[in-house]
């Protein structure tokens, strides 16, 4: 497993979400500050000047797509070289070009960060807030102030099938079906649709709830074909079977584990240091849990498992010990530091083999070399 890592160091930035070209952070003081991601490219092909672009091309380029000739041709020499030869690029976050706006949001802590078709999402204590980029795809002039869509605590948000999931704890898990119009009406209100969540996943046909981490359910509903895809109009819970295979096969509990996490139509489990999968398929409303299979291995380090994302072919493993990149034959510890914000890009093109994290040191973006070729 070769991995790139990258340090933007000595910024106050407590989460980040890339986006199209744009890196956007927000800062402890209720900033919102923004990177281009060709400067940030700039910043690390002059620090590193052969090794440099292939660097780039880890980490913004997954098969090539917007990738320059000098960042192929660099990515290209990497396959002649053993892996994790590459010690961490560590870049002064004050020495790449950004713009830098006040935000006036009425909460006292940011617990998660998400941008779904042009809308920037901020999970807080006080609530979920929404702010809407293309009304200010220009220069900020002004304090920018994200509209207030739920007030119950949101600890951690989602999106997929033109909805946004914001899981609110004891609360339950509300959906905000609003995020593409249905042939130009109004978008519908905000609705509760569990009683207990603390993460949600939109994909795949479903909605996959988790009142803990490693409890699942699934939501399902009418999906109808819009202009930008298939979009979720309502859901409501999913009858869960379990094939007799797998009953057969399973000497355990048939989803037993620490953590759980719904990964391309299949359900990841994580247990005693090893993760393996159980395939679903889905009719109507019915998910029928169908085969397991081991999927990878993890060492003693990792600890109690905080969250979990998927980047490229590997995940990426946040614990209260380390954060910890698994591959189907291999596992990695990063120093990155006591984790603040972890996540992947899964759904994107061009980052899916990138994964960022804050930490006290900074913000840490993390590519690992699938295999691909340029």
């Amino acid at each position: 497993m070769r991995i790139f890592r990258i340090l933007l160091s000595g910024a106050p930035i407590e989460d980040v979400f890339i986006y199209r070209t744009q890196l956007y952070c927000w800062t402890f003081d209720q900033r919102l500050r923004i990177y281009n991601v060709s400067d940030i490219e700039d910043a690390i092909e002059r620090y590193e000047v052969d090794r440099g672009p292939g660097v780039c091309y880890a980490l913004f380029h997954s098969r090539g797509i917007g990738a320059s000739a000098r960042q192929v041709m660099s990515w290209r020499s990497f396959s002649a070289m053993p892996p994790n030869y590459l010690d961490p690029i560590v870049i002064d976050s004050e020495s790449v070009p950004y713009r830098e706006i006040p935000a006036r949001i009425d909460a006292d802590a940011l617990l998660d960060l998400l941008i779904y078709y042009d809308t920037l999402y901020f999970a807080t204590r006080n609530g979920l807030f929404v702010l809407d980029l293309a009304e200010n795809r220009g220069d900020f002039t002004s304090i920018v102030v994200p509209v207030a869509r739920i007030r119950e605590a949101c600890y951690s948000t989602s999106a997929g099938l033109g909805a946004v999931g914001a899981s609110c704890g004891p609360a339950g898990l509300r959906l905000l079906f609003g995020g593409i119009e249905v042939n130009g009406s109004e978008p519908p209100p905000v609705k509760k649709v569990s009683d207990i969540s603390i993460r949600s996943d939109i994909g795949y046909g479903s909605v996959v709830n988790y009142p803990s981490r490693s409890e699942y359910e699934f939501l399902s509903g009418p999906i109808i074909a819009t202009a930008r895809g298939g979009m979720l109009t309502d859901v409501s819970p999913s009858r869960v079977l379990v094939s007799s295979e797998l009953r057969e096969s399973t000497s355990a509990g048939v989803t037993e584990g620490e953590y759980v996490l719904w990964d391309r139509s299949r359900l990841l489990v994580f247990e005693d240091e090893e993760v393996w999968s159980l395939s679903v398929v889905r009719s109507a409303d019915v998910r029928k849990l169908n085969r397991r299979r081991d999927v990878a291995s993890y060492g003693e380090l990792v600890g109690r498992i905080i969250s979990v994302v998927r980047i490229g072919r590997s995940f990426a493993l946040e614990s209260d010990k380390a954060l910890v990149l698994i591959s189907s034959n291999d596992h990695q510890v990063v120093s990155t530091g006591p984790v603040i914000a972890l996540r992947s890009y899964p759904r994107s093109h061009r980052y899916q083999r990138l994964a960022t994290a804050t930490s006290e040191q900074g913000v840490w973006m993390l590519a690992v070399d699938g295999g691909d070729e340029a």
